[in-house]
């Protein structure tokens, strides 16, 4: 269940920021908050690590995002 972020903080899967008003879920597996998009995005491993994120959906780039 997705509700809205009372506060900022970082995203337990994929590290980037959660500004308040953000749509989050608990995640026992990640031990936080999760943006909602992350739910079914992978978590990056440490050869991903230098390929950028997509701001719009939290994928590893390129996601498709910039097709449309």
């Amino acid at each position: 269940m997705s509700f809205p972020a009372q506060y900022a903080g970082r995203c337990r899967k994929c590290r980037e920021e959660i500004a308040e008003g953000d749509l989050i879920q608990s995640s026992d597996e990640h031990g936080g908050y999760i943006h909602e998009a992350c739910e079914g995005a992978t978590h990056p491993t440490r050869a991903d690590e230098a390929r950028e994120v997509c701001t719009d959906c939290f994928v590893l780039k390129p996601c498709g995002c910039d097709e449309f």
